[in-house]
């Protein structure tokens, strides 16, 4: 019979916890960020399309600038805050997980872990030839 594998970020995301917030935040930031990017390419056709028609004024060209430099600063704020808050989740989710394996090694059976560890079935490797 064939097992369903376990999802492996259902499984991450489920060990974040309250720490879930912050993750989906940085991702959330993170796709703003990365539609700011388009800005200054719409910006460049403007400028172009202007002045193939002979339309490019210099109020035109002061809007198009300005935009673009308020699109490049917002997204270098919003990628900043996105990895802040990503950091934030992921410590938070790593120190979860931390915690739950002391637990889990607190509960272990004092024997379990004093026993003499064997290496007889290690081989070294060798330069000799067969």
């Amino acid at each position: 019979m064939k097992q369903k594998k376990e999802n492996s970020m259902a499984l991450l995301l489920h060990w974040a916890g309250e720490q879930k917030f912050w993750l989906f935040l940085a991702i959330l930031l993170s796709m703003c960020s990365g539609l700011c990017i388009i800005v200054p390419y719409i910006g460049i056709y403007r400028l172009m399309d202007a002045t193939f028609n002979n339309a490019c004024t210099k109020e035109l060209v002061v809007q198009t600038v300005a935009m673009i430099a308020a699109a490049v600063t917002l997204r270098f704020v919003l990628f900043g805050c996105s990895g802040v808050a990503a950091h934030k989740g992921a410590y938070g989710a790593l120190f979860k997980v931390r915690c739950m394996v002391a637990e889990h090694m607190a509960r272990a059976p004092l024997g379990a872990l004093n026993e003499p560890v064997s290496y007889t079935h290690l081989t070294l490797p060798t330069n000799s030839r067969v």
